[in-house]
């Protein structure tokens, strides 16, 4: 991948995490154990996501 565009991936998949913890916060706060299992989830898959373009940055 090209270093610009893996810059790109990298800025999209971060946004991806700051909205998924926004995510956990809410459904924390509102005590929906449905809505925060799965925002864990979701950040959880960000994570997996983002490690193997995290691990080919030079």
């Amino acid at each position: 991948m090209v270093r610009k565009a893996r810059s790109w991936a990298v800025a999209g998949w971060l946004v991806f995490i700051a909205s998924s913890i926004g995510f956990i916060v809410s459904a924390w706060k509102a005590g929906d154990l449905w809505a925060l299992g799965g925002a864990v989830l979701f950040f959880l898959a960000c994570i997996v996501f983002l490690v193997p373009i995290l691990g080919r940055m030079e």
